[in-house]
C-alpha cells in the first residue's frame, strides 16, 4: 500500500467526517419549512433528527465490522451509494413519516464516513500521531458545520427544503469519487471472522473490557451531550422564540462552530507537545466553564442570541481539544480490530446523542433546558477525566512495572 501524502489524506478523511454535519446541520434551517408543509411544529420535525441519529448509531456499529471483513474501500463506497439514493428519496418524501424513514437510511449510510475514516487513521497511526491527524481532520471538517447551515438556509429560502437533500446527494457523489480515486486500501489484513457472531462478540467484549477505552469514551460521550442539546433545541430557541430567520440562524451556527475549528487547529499542534491527557484536561475545564456561563445566563433571564451563541462557541472548543485525543487514545489498544473498536465508540456516542435528543424533546426545547444540559455535559467531561481517565492511565503505567 502506497500511503497518500499527509495533506491529501487529511483533506479526504476530513471530508468523510463531515457526514454527521451534512445530515444534521444542512437540514436545521429547513425545520420550520418542513413543519409548515407537513402540519407540525419544530418539535415534531425533530423526530426526523432522532431517526437520523438512530440510523447513524446503528450504522457506526455495522460499518466497522464490515470494513474489517471486506476492506475499508468497499465498505465506504457501497454505503455512500446507498446514501445518495436515500437523499434523493428524501427530497420527494410525501409526508413526515416517509421523510423520517429516508433520514434513517441516510443516517445508517452516512455513518460509514466517520467509522471507516477513524479505522483508516488507526490503520496508519497510533495515539499522538493519530490524534494529530484527527485534530487536523476536525479543523477542516469544521468548515462543514459552518458552511452547511448557511447553505441550507440559502437553499431553503431560494428553492424550498427539498433542495437540501438534492445538494446532499451531489456532495456525497463528489466525495465518494474523490475517495475512490485517491485513497488506497489501508487494511493490512482482512478479518474473515469479523462478521461471525462469536468472533464479533469476542472482539466487542475485548474492547468493552478495556478500562482505557471506557474512560476516553466517557469523555467523548459527554461532549456529545452538549452538542446535541444545542442541535436539538437551537432551532426552536433561536428561530421560534428569538425570531431569527433560517438564513440568519445559519450564520449564528457558523459563528459557534468557528470556535471548534480554531481549537482543532491548536490541538493538532499542542498534542505532540503536551500529550493527549493534558490537552483533554484543558478541554474539560473549558467545557465546564462554558456550561456554567450558559446556564447562568439562561437562569438569569438573559434571552438573547448572544447568550446562546457565545457560551456554546466556548463549549465547542472542547471538540477540538477533547475529541481527537480521546478518540485516538481509545482506539490505540486495538490495531487488529480497529474497525470494530471505532464502531463501538461511534455507536456508544450516538446512543448518547439520541438519548439527549429525546430528553430535550420531552422536556421542551427551551433556552433553560438547553443551557442546563450543556452544564451537565461540561461537568461530565471533567468528572470522566478525573474519575476514569486518570486511574486508567495509572493502571496502564503500573502494569508493565508489575510484569517486570
Amino acid at each position: 500500500m502506497t500511503r497518500p501524502s499527509f495533506p491529501v489524506l487529511t483533506l479526504v478523511l476530513a471530508g468523510l467526517t463531515t457526514m454527521g454535519a451534512l445530515g444534521i446541520d444542512l437540514f436545521l434551517p429547513a425545520t420550520e419549512a418542513v413543519g409548515r408543509e407537513f402540519g407540525t411544529d419544530a418539535a415534531g420535525v425533530q423526530v426526523t433528527l432522532a431517526a437520523f441519529s438512530i440510523g447513524f448509531g446503528i450504522g457506526q456499529f455495522a460499518h466497522g465490522p464490515l470494513s474489517d471483513r471486506f476492506g475499508r474501500r468497499p465498505a465506504l463506497i457501497g454505503s455512500f451509494l446507498v446514501l445518495i439514493a436515500a437523499a434523493l428519496a428524501a427530497a420527494f418524501a410525501p409526508d413526515l413519516e416517509a421523510l423520517a424513514a429516508c433520514r434513517f437510511v441516510v443516517g445508517i449510510s452516512a455513518a460509514a464516513g466517520v467509522t471507516v475514516g477513524r479505522a483508516i487513521v488507526r490503520d496508519l497511526f497510533a495515539r499522538e500521531a493519530a490524534a494529530r491527524l484527527l485534530s487536523y481532520m476536525m479543523m477542516i471538517a469544521g468548515i462543514g458545520p459552518i458552511a452547511f447551515p448557511i447553505a441550507g438556509g440559502q437553499l431553503v429560502v431560494a428553492f424550498g427544503w427539498q433542495s437540501t437533500f438534492l445538494f446532499m446527494a451531489g456532495y456525497v457523489g463528489v466525495l465518494v469519487a474523490v475517495f475512490a480515486w485517491l485513497i488506497p486500501e489501508t487494511l493490512p489484513r482482512k478479518n474473515p471472522d469479523a462478521l461471525h457472531p462469536v468472533g464479533l462478540f469476542l472482539a466487542c467484549r475485548e474492547v468493552m473490557r478495556s478500562r482505557t477505552f471506557r474512560a476516553y469514551a466517557a469523555c467523548n460521550c459527554f461532549t456529545m451531550v452538549g452538542l446535541f442539546a444545542f442541535l436539538t433545541a437551537s432551532p426552536a430557541v433561536l428561530i421560534e422564540a428569538m425570531g431569527e430567520t433560517p438564513d440568519r440562524y445559519g450564520y449564528d451556527f457558523a459563528i459557534a462552530v468557528s470556535a471548534m475549528i480554531v481549537a482543532a487547529m491548536a490541538g493538532g499542534r499542542l498534542v505532540v507537545r503536551i500529550g493527549i491527557d493534558r490537552m483533554v484536561l484543558v478541554g474539560a475545564w473549558i467545557a465546564l466553564a462554558a456550561g456554567a456561563s450558559m446556564a447562568g445566563l439562561a437562569l438569569s433571564g438573559v434571552a438573547t442570541v448572544a447568550a446562546v451563541i457565545a457560551p456554546i462557541a466556548l463549549f465547542l472548543t472542547t471538540f477540538g481539544l477533547v475529541v481527537p485525543g480521546a478518540t485516538a487514545a481509545a482506539l490505540t489498544p486495538f490495531p487488529q480490530i480497529a474497525g470494530i473498536a471505532a464502531s463501538l465508540l461511534g455507536f456508544i456516542q450516538q446512543c448518547v446523542a439520541v438519548a439527549t435528543t429525546l430528553i430535550i424533546a420531552a422536556l421542551g426545547a427551551t433556552q433553560t433546558v438547553m443551557a442546563v444540559t450543556v452544564l451537565v455535559a461540561g461537568a461530565g467531561v471533567l468528572v470522566s477525566f478525573l474519575a476514569l481517565v486518570v486511574p486508567a492511565r495509572r493502571q496502564t503505567r503500573v502494569a508493565p512495572e508489575a510484569a517486570r
